[in-house]
């Protein structure tokens, strides 16, 4: 009921406001002869000032702010008596327009691959982006929630979100641990409310041991750097896991954070170090840039992204367009976090470790190509001497041979994340692997 009244909110109201708007002119200074001029007036207003109210408040979204103000110049222009349709004629432009959705959805379905998953818990989409955000908080699901917990922990700025998780500055060793490992990652390693943590499980498994979850969602290996060296200033670690999943291989040269001059978070001169911090405030041109790109996709999209693969991949589209396009290639960036990564914990003697997860979709078909990132993850690691561990084997078998239903389905058949049955997989096989790769490590040294 909430989405339905959402989307009326967002599609019929503005046009039945608009149209009011324009009765009321026409009846309140008469018929207006403006013309094009006035034609072009209208919209321009009509459009302007709810995307300008919606950055001034931060209320609702910059494409659903535009979306509301379109609308409402369609129904202003229509009240201003500008805009005369025919009963008949608007019949078929929505029949037109209903059919040429569903061809849209057809011809996604029949020739582009299947549409990424889209997290949406905690009741799904929301309209206001306070209730949004504040879903986003607690699931941890939103690059949103990423770029601000990500510029509270590096550079201290604004007031703390929500944390579901061990970062530095707030984690403290357990006293009766005899050992802590810090485990870095995205939301592969981040968990969901449902599913839960592998960490969870393993510090269920081995109550010595503090497995330290310090993930953050929607981050890519120059945040774990970032997170790694804050923690190295602090409680003593007797081991570090960095979690690489094929999506790190894009995300690094598409993430920008708005505390590192809305660009990478780490600058990657004669040495990896992070960028000067920037005031996130900024201007009115600095405000509604940040809102073009924090935005999640227009709500009409969201609340069809699970059933609609148009919806996926146009919401897919939007995001990728307000990352912005990788224009690096990511491999010499990966190369010189391992290494930084490698050399400041050999320098204090802590064994390090990559873990590498595997794409559902090519364990679930049972290949996997050389040029996989995964692969390439492997590879760049063990140049740099970095121990690794692979999940191929686990997942496929577990997969394949035993059934187990790994993967959660909790965004659609194509969620890459695991299912409570997959955490508890992973954690005891981590269990078993771990210790041994740690010990590699340490030789090393």
């Amino acid at each position: 009921m909430r989405t339905l009244l959402s989307l009326l909110a967002i599609t019929v109201l503005p046009l039945v406001v608009g149209f009011a708007a324009g009765r009321l002119s026409c009846w309140t200074f008469a018929r207006p002869e403006g013309g094009v001029v006035g034609f072009a007036l209208i919209v321009a207003a009509s459009v302007t000032l709810p995307v300008a109210l919606g950055v001034a408040t931060d209320g609702v979204g910059f494409w659903d702010s535009l979306q509301f103000g379109a609308l409402f110049a369609v129904g202003a222009v229509s009240g201003l008596g500008w805009l005369t349709v025919e009963r008949a004629s608007l019949a078929l432009a929505a029949t037109v327009s209903i059919l040429g959705l569903g061809f849209l959805e057809v011809m996604s379905r029949a020739v582009l691959p299947p549409p990424p998953a889209f997290p949406l818990s905690d009741g799904g989409p929301h309209l206001l982006l306070a209730a949004a955000r504040s879903a986003a908080e607690r699931t941890g699901l939103a690059f949103s929630h990423a770029d601000r917990l990500v510029c509270y922990l590096i550079y201290g700025e604004g007031e703390a979100p929500v944390m579901r998780a061990s970062y530095p500055g707030h984690w403290h060793r357990r006293s009766d641990a005899s050992a802590a490992i810090l485990h870095l990652g995205d939301s592969m390693v981040y968990g969901g409310l449902r599913e839960g943590r592998f960490t969870t499980e393993l510090n269920r498994v081995e109550p010595g041991v503090e497995h330290v979850n310090a993930s953050i969602a929607g981050t890519a290996p120059d945040v774990y750097l970032a997170l790694l060296q804050l923690f190295l200033d602090g409680d003593p670690l007797d081991g570090v896991v960095m979690h690489l999943t094929p999506n790190d291989y894009i995300d690094l040269g598409h993430h920008r954070y708005s505390c590192a001059n809305d660009d990478s978070l780490m600058k990657y001169d004669e040495q990896v170090q992070l960028r000067v911090h920037k005031d996130a405030e900024g201007g009115w041109c600095d405000r509604l840039a940040r809102a073009v790109r924090r935005s999640p996709p227009p709500f009409v999209l969201r609340v069809g992204i699970r059933n609609s693969s148009f919806a996926a991949h146009a919401a897919a589209a939007i995001a990728a367009w307000q990352q912005g396009a990788a224009d690096v290639d990511p491999e010499p960036r990966i190369d010189r976090i391992l290494g930084r990564a490698s050399y400041e914990l050999a320098a204090r003697r802590i064994p390090f470790v990559v873990n590498v997860w595997r794409d559902r979709r090519n364990v679930e078909a049972g290949t996997s190509r050389p040029d996989d990132p995964a692969n390439r993850f492997l590879e760049l690691a063990r140049r740099a001497g970095v121990q690794t561990l692979d999940t191929w084997d686990l997942l496929y078998e577990a997969v394949h041979r035993d059934g187990v239903a790994v993967f959660s389905n909790s965004a659609g058949p194509t969620d890459i994340h695991f299912s409570a049955d997959g955490h508890a997989l992973v954690a005891e096989w981590l269990h078993r692997e771990l210790p041994a790769a740690f010990a590699r490590s340490a030789a090393a040294y």
